[in-house]
């Protein structure tokens, strides 16, 4: 893995199911743990009301050790190495390592503000969200649906942006009377039941009950609040203009993502910003014609209120 990961980590171990396509991924330091690992993965598995008979493992030394055989008897387990030099006869696990990898680097890339030892954080994430995505060669049903007979409630696992600011309750609760009821980190996973958050401060990591923290998933790409103030803005009126591909919805108060795009790529964000432009207008939300004499006229949603009356009143002049 080239550098060590938050705990001391080097590398990890992949466990998968070939008919669920459930995963289990246990990171070690030494693989000497691999024994204490494999008791790990079969008591989850049991634990799940399932059973594993089989093992199909590398032939390596560690992986056929007296030690991992009495692990296996145990559970009545069986441990069948693979032929030498044969890697496609570990089809299932060599794929799963594949896709934890790609998207444990795909989180990582989205937060550039966390320190590289997050890796594994972010391979037992990246695991994490794979349990709840539906897989196509297996009726478009997730892991997790294939072993509990029902849909995950995505709330309920509290499956968040890995990366994203958060704010949590501290065990101590505040200083004093006066201070912040909550502290600022970042959101890094769940240990279940427990959510894991980085403090950027004093570089550790935090078991924080899922009752006790708000993660702010929509905002992390565009602040850091640990450094910088969160922006204000106030939606006071609305003019959408859907018919012009060129104009942006408008928000009076609010700059639009445009106007702040181009002045972060001009790096003249101290500069203040040009007064946004203010129009009134008038909607018809029933999208009924309005009758006036003998002619029908649809109110137009893009017309100012007197421009509107001028159009009426030029309706009644050709009308006498």
């Amino acid at each position: 893995m080239g550098s060590q990961s938050y705990g001391g980590a080097k590398g990890g171990v992949v466990f998968v199911c070939p008919i669920t396509g459930s995963m289990v991924l246990k990171l070690y330091t030494k693989m000497k743990e691999f024994p204490a690992i494999l008791y790990q993965t079969l008591q989850q598995i049991e634990s799940q009301g399932f059973v594993c008979r089989e093992i199909m493992v590398d032939t390596y030394v560690v992986n056929l050790s007296e030690a991992v055989e009495e692990v296996a008897a145990m559970f009545k387990s069986r441990i069948i190495p693979i032929s030498a030099g044969t890697p496609q006869e570990l089809a299932y696990a060599e794929r799963a390592v594949r896709t934890i990898a790609d998207r444990s680097r795909a989180m990582l890339l989205g937060a550039p503000h966390l320190p590289n030892s997050m890796w594994g954080l972010s391979d037992l994430h990246s695991l994490y969200v794979h349990d709840v995505l539906p897989q196509r060669d297996r009726g478009n049903k997730s892991p997790y649906e294939l072993r509990h007979m029902k849909k995950p409630n995505i709330d309920h696992l509290f499956i968040k942006v890995f990366g994203c600011p958060c704010q949590f309750a501290p065990i101590d609760g505040a200083e004093h009377k006066r201070a912040s009821k909550t502290e600022w980190g970042y959101y890094v996973g769940m240990q279940w039941p427990m959510c894991l958050v980085y403090q950027k401060e004093n570089h550790k990591v935090l078991s924080v009950s899922r009752k006790k923290i708000v993660c702010h998933e929509g905002v992390y790409a565009n602040f850091d609040p640990t450094h910088t103030n969160i922006p204000k803005a106030s939606i006071l009126e609305i003019d959408p203009r859907p018919d012009d591909p060129e104009d942006e919805p408008r928000v009076e108060g609010v700059h639009s993502i445009k106007v702040l795009r181009e002045a972060k790529m001009n790096e003249s964000m101290n500069e203040p910003l040009p007064p946004h432009p203010r129009k009134e207008v008038i909607f018809d939300l029933s999208h009924q014609p309005v009758n006036q004499g003998e002619k029908l006229y649809e109110m137009d949603s893009y017309l100012d209120e007197d421009s509107l009356l001028d159009k009426i009143k030029d309706s009644k002049a050709q009308t006498v």
